[in-house]
């Protein structure tokens, strides 16, 4: 067999580099859409949703402003409103005529949804004033709010590409969970955040017997490996001989 040139290719026998910029920016665009390193898609990307990843850190961000401005006082006129918008549709203040006893948007409504859209107006105002007046916070709140959200849609959108149907998932299906079971070591060894072992451990009951016997199974897979690299393994070849 004789070896063969890029005679007759001369698109390809001029490059410079392994590929292309288009093909690249090709699989940049169409893979590299994971939150890990360089666009890698980590499993906190499908399945973030059901362990808090993604939302959990931002939950305390915002609650801890909250706090810290309505000790400030700065809420106190939108949180008063809301207090009346609850009092408004829970039927605190009647069923129909609505009255608002006192603070914003005291005084009496035919229902509760003339009610509420008088606070609304209200509300509109208020919260323009309290954005100004928290500076800084304004910002933070808004990125923890939206980039959960945005993790949401993206978790959908990876799901989609990967083919993953919840609602065709087979019941009693046992093949996918036997398979993910002799895979559980190997898992174990993928600990970095947002990866398989992570995700896991934030998942599992460790109060029960499967989940702590799930960590624990991780926990070889990382210790073999250790082993193999260090050159002590499990699978000596046993000498032929008595």
């Amino acid at each position: 067999m004789a070896l063969e040139t890029l005679a007759g290719l001369p698109l390809i026998k001029s490059f410079t580099q392994p590929i292309t910029a288009a093909t690249k920016e090709f699989y940049l665009d169409t893979l590299a859409k994971g939150s890990g390193p360089d666009g890698l898609v980590l499993v906190q990307d499908f399945f973030g949703s059901s362990t808090g990843a993604e939302a959990s850190a931002s939950i305390s961000t915002v609650a801890g402003i909250l706090r810290r401005q309505l000790a400030n006082g700065t809420l106190a006129t939108l949180a008063a409103i809301y207090a009346n918008m609850k009092g408004s549709v829970d039927g605190s203040f009647g069923l129909g005529p609505v009255l608002i006893p006192s603070g914003p948007g005291a005084g009496s409504y035919p229902n509760a949804d003339d009610a509420i859209s008088a606070l609304v107006s209200l509300a509109e105002s208020a919260i323009s004033a309290a954005a100004s007046a928290m500076g800084g916070d304004t910002a933070t709140l808004n990125s923890a709010f939206s980039e959960p959200a945005g993790a949401t849609v993206s978790e959908q959108e990876f799901q989609t590409a990967a083919g993953i149907d919840f609602a065709d998932l087979q019941e009693g299906a046992q093949t996918p969970v036997l398979a993910l079971i002799t895979s559980v070591p190997t898992l174990g060894t993928s600990d970095a955040s947002g990866r398989p072992a992570q995700f896991f451990e934030s998942v599992l009951d460790k109060t029960t017997a499967a989940g702590q016997a799930l960590v624990a199974a991780m926990r070889d897979g990382r210790n073999s490996q250790i082993l193999n690299d260090a050159g002590v393994n499990g699978y000596s070849t046993i000498p032929a001989r008595d």
